[in-house]
């Protein structure tokens, strides 16, 4: 009989804050289950909410501005195109009394100059606001990036779940609280495939391969009432570790997809949770005869070689 746990396919998942700041709310608690995209912590620093506010009130600022700025251009404009069209009209007549004889040449040639003027006048002013125009877009859209900038920071102190799950541990408990950049704020066990984690001996002399069956027996559901559960094993590890710290014994960690209970009625799959212990039964491949015999041989000669 082999010891190990329940366990999820893929490991807990550790949730990080991202900045620094202080916590505002906590909406969690250890093993509350979770979907993907709950919020878990809401914290935040006065620095980014203050920043926010003057960006958004200088970008209504500059919208003001810039809607003046722009009627200012629309009223010279109108301005230079009455004198413009004055202007034409002042040479049509000029031009019909110079060929009557009625006025000087030099008075014609004035006018039209003056023409030429209001006409390159008009062009300046629309390049002009144009140019301006660049520079209104160009400081709004540095504005705009900077408050896309820190909206999406203030969206990311709303700590979120990246999976679907349950809270295994929360670090902390109290607003007020303080977060660092980096730091771990709570565990999540995801709520996947459950697995069996069984420890091997190393000195196991029966052969254990993927594919092995196992029947389990878990400790919170004793099997003379909810029966086992039928599993096989889908991996082992490559090489062995210590059982323990204070332990010299070397195991193999082994995983066992559960396959189904024996007894459905009285125990289904869904009921069983990471954490709950565990006691394997394998069942192995018997050795070859050939092997067999000469592990008994083995044994006869030992004691044998020993004495002399």
């Amino acid at each position: 009989m082999l010891q190990g746990e329940i366990a999820t396919a893929n490991p807990a998942v550790q949730v990080a804050a991202q900045y620094p700041g202080e916590i505002s709310s906590i909406l969690i608690r250890p093993h509350q289950p979770i979907e993907s995209g709950d919020p878990l912590i809401i914290y935040g620093d006065d620095e980014t909410a203050l920043r926010l506010d003057s960006l958004r009130t200088r970008s209504k600022l500059l919208a003001f501005q810039s809607e003046k700025e722009m009627k200012m251009y629309d009223y010279r404009m109108l301005e230079s195109e009455d004198q413009l069209k004055l202007d034409k009209d002042l040479l049509q007549r000029l031009t019909g009394l110079l060929e009557e004889g009625a006025i000087q040449e030099t008075q014609v040639l004035e006018k039209r100059t003056q023409v030429k003027k209001s006409q390159l006048a008009i062009s300046s002013l629309i390049v002009e606001k144009q140019h301006a125009l660049h520079k209104i877009e160009q400081n709004n859209e540095e504005i705009n990036a900077s408050i896309r900038e820190l909206e999406a920071k203030t969206k990311r102190f709303t700590i979120t779940a990246p999976v679907k799950g349950f809270i295994h541990e929360v670090k902390y408990q109290s607003p007020g609280e303080r977060i660092q950049p980096g730091e771990v704020v709570a565990t999540i066990i995801p709520d996947r495939e459950l697995i069996a984690k069984v420890r091997i001996p190393s000195k196991l002399s029966a052969p254990v391969e993927v594919e092995t069956s196992a029947s389990l027996e878990v400790d919170a559901f004793p099997s003379s009432e909810f029966g086992s559960v039928e599993a096989k094993v889908i991996s082992l590890s490559p090489m062995t570790s210590n059982e323990s710290r204070d332990s010299a014994q070397k195991i193999y960690s082994a995983d066992l997809k559960l396959v189904k209970t024996s007894l459905p009625d009285q125990l289904s799959l869904d009921q069983l949770k990471p954490g709950m212990a565990i006691t394997a039964r394998l069942k192995l491949r018997d050795k070859a005869v050939i092997t067999t015999v000469f592990d008994v041989l083995s044994k006869l000669f030992t004691p044998l070689n020993e004495q002399r």
